[in-house]
């Protein structure tokens, strides 16, 4: 991956014309604007009021009275007349997107409904759809809303015979940094960066402050180690690594930038497993930036894997056409392969996301990002230096294993975005907004709907003032050395939203930061560092109604992950089933050579782990870490974390990557003999 630096403003478009096909997920009522007979541009400004009354009077009629309950009807009356209102003062772009929001609370089957919706359900969702269209059609809304595209068929591709390695990515990757985000006047600044976390070692207990005044405290269960293992030495490695992990049922998943392995006890042993034979042989063969993700509601593993161009992306020769491929397999699945004595690798089957399915032409695809929701597999990666794809996939589809569908979305303007992990029935694509250092924003997505918003995520400033050219201070901007003297957060160099998930009505957000602020020259921070800070999600259309439409999403908590004596970057969120937010991200400098570590950082206070020891070797180097982390719930323990990371260990003078897991909780229940992941 590679950072670029783009423009100062945020583009949309809503290239609205002939048909707009909205495709829903799996549980809704399934058809398309096309097969509702809903076409764009045939309607005037009068058609959005005048389906809006016939929405009314659908709620009102016989019908509606005896399905809906009384508090139901008064609910849709509510959002209806809103609708009308501001449709009526010119504020098209709230319109839409609250009579929109009506979508997923009508096909939900939790609310609106008393068991026995039936045809008056899809009636009202085929009137909200048809007021989507409406207004649409009007032509106010292009700088508010994003319409989709409904892929061609994609047929599936087994997966049988091996491909040998190719040339790896190394660190010439990414020499260029992400654009520096300026700091507003008047931004609000943290400028007591409160108490330091502490990072707990592998080799014992050690003592540490509290993060928080002692009174302060909650009463919650200490965070426990379940399992800690040592996956071993890839054969075939790049660096960075971007050790990925995803585990269901003592089924472990484990990959990296060129290498994977697998286990089928829990991760006490490992064997590896080929990503060059997964990917398969076909444009520039497998490079990169593979992401892991375990579905619960389909038990399926997916796993995107990042293919390079010819001879290279980075090459000024190359014709920079580069595609992913979606492996798809089950814990299952892989148990039954490895009885049959057959090669791992044929538990999995493709699909190939090529550059032309997705219309790109000028540039190629970097940085993946992945989520799962209830019924949606949700997808993001770069259009180099261009924008981003983000894409919505069937997990029905995918589970069955025919041919599959993609709905996307290409947009111009800012990279880098964040999937929330933990997402529901709502996907959403993070960012630090444009060029401010004190905005972020989301892009969201409904399962039940092909209409994507966005929402602004005001926060405190982040501290990103970079070290200037040729600047000779070890300790300036992100900048962190290794007991060698090398800057292992050379990759890092930006405040990029690096972590998202959903806990309830938040939506929390991370990123590293720097020592200081842009345009100031005293540090607030002895060491680059995490922030992060929370949100409220409006989940309902009455709460998009009480925020004025949804417009912003207000911050309901901020804070920092820090240490005195080492820098902490690249963070990683996940959200267990009992509401911890664990997070994932590497330490180190300048007496710590560069290592993973884990924990707990919500509720508090900040319990924070090693995931596994590096050595502080003397030659060779040592290796950078980025650029994202990994960590997700552990399947079937989902009050429990798996996460993933690599460090550099001396083996007989030969210094080796060593990749680890680790399996870890909040639980009064210390770890069991036996326990794994």
């Amino acid at each position: 991956m590679r950072w670029f630096a783009l423009g100062t403003r945020r583009l949309f478009c809503a290239a609205v014309g002939g048909v707009v096909a909205l495709t829903v997920s799996a549980g809704t009522a399934g058809a398309t604007l096309a097969a509702r007979g809903v076409v764009a541009g045939t309607d005037s400004s009068s058609s959005v009021l005048t389906d809006i009354a016939k929405l009314s009077s659908l709620v009102d009629s016989s019908t509606g009275a005896s399905v809906l309950t009384t508090a139901a009807r008064q609910e849709l009356q509510k959002v209806i007349s809103y609708t009308s209102t501001r449709e009526r003062s010119g504020a098209s772009c709230i319109a839409i997107r609250v009579i929109d929001s009506l979508r997923a609370v009508i096909q939900s089957g939790k609310t609106y409904r008393s068991g026995r919706i039936g045809t008056l359900g899809h009636n009202l969702d085929a009137l909200v759809v048809r007021i989507d269209n409406d207004i649409i059609a009007t032509g106010k809304v292009k700088s508010c809303v994003i319409v989709g595209h409904k892929s061609a068929a994609i047929a599936p591709q087994p997966v049988v015979k091996p491909v040998a390695p190719t040339t790896g990515k190394g660190p010439a990757e990414d020499q260029g940094n992400q654009p520096a985000l300026r700091i507003p006047k008047g931004a609000k600044l943290f400028v007591n960066p409160g108490p330091s976390s502490t990072i707990i070692g592998t080799k014992g207990p050690a003592a540490r402050p509290d993060a928080v005044p002692v009174s302060a405290i909650p009463r919650v269960p200490p965070v426990q180690i379940y399992y800690r293992a040592d996956v071993g030495v890839p054969a075939q490695w790049a660096d960075p690594e971007e050790v990925q992990v995803a585990s269901a049922g003592h089924v472990v998943l484990v990959s990296g930038n060129d290498a994977a392995f697998y286990s089928t006890d829990g991760g006490a042993s490992f064997a590896p497993m080929s990503p060059y034979t997964v990917f398969g042989s076909f444009q520039g063969h497998l490079c990169c930036d593979m992401v892991l993700r375990y579905s619960p509601q389909v038990q399926r593993f997916f796993w995107l894997l990042q293919g390079n161009c010819v001879p290279d992306c980075r090459d000024p020769a190359s014709d920079g056409n580069n595609s992913y491929v979606l492996a798809v397999s089950s814990p299952s699945a892989i148990r039954a392969t490895i009885a049959a004595h057959l090669p791992v690798e044929r538990a999995w089957h493709i699909y190939r996301l090529t550059r032309s399915l997705f219309h790109e032409t000028s540039t190629w695809f970097d940085y993946p990002s992945m989520a799962v929701g209830d019924h949606a597999l949700y997808l993001t990666w770069d259009r180099v230096g261009t924008g981003v794809i983000m894409a919505r996939l069937n997990l029905a589809q995918l589970a069955a294993g025919g041919d599959i569908s993609v709905y996307w979305f290409s947009q111009n303007g800012p990279t880098f975005r964040r999937l929330a992990q933990n997402p529901g029935a709502t996907g959403y694509w993070v960012q630090n907004f444009d060029d401010s250092g004190a905005m972020a924003a989301v892009d969201y997505l409904q399962e039940s709907s092909g209409l994507m918003f966005e929402a602004m995520l005001p926060h405190t400033a982040i501290p990103d003032r970079q070290c200037a050219i040729g600047d000779p201070s070890p300790t300036c901007g992100y900048r962190s050395l290794t007991p060698m003297g090398e800057d292992w957060t050379v990759r890092v160099a930006g405040g990029g939203v690096k972590a998202a998930t959903v806990r309830g009505n938040q939506l929390w957000v991370g990123w590293t930061a720097s020592r200081g602020y842009a345009g100031q020259t005293t540090d607030i921070w002895p060491q680059p560092h995490i922030q992060y800070a929370a949100f409220r999600i409006p989940l309902t259309p009455l709460d998009m109604i009480a925020t004025g439409g949804g417009l912003t999403w207000p911050a309901v908590l901020e804070g920092n992950v820090w240490n005195p004596n080492v820098a902490i970057v690249d963070p990683a969120f996940a959200t267990s089933s009992n509401g911890d937010i664990g997070i994932s991200f590497e330490y180190g400098g300048p007496a710590n050579p560069p290592s993973p570590a884990a924990g707990v950082i919500d509720p508090l206070p900040h319990e924070l782990f090693q995931v596994i020891t590096a050595d502080s070797v003397t030659a060779g180097g040592d290796i950078w870490q980025g650029d994202w982390s990994g960590i997700q719930v552990d399947y079937p323990n989902t009050t429990r974390f798996i996460t993933s990371g690599y460090v550099e260990r001396n083996d007989n003078g030969i210094i080796e990557p060593h990749w680890a897991i680790m399996c870890y909780g909040r639980s009064a229940t210390a770890p069991q003999p036996g326990d794994r992941c």
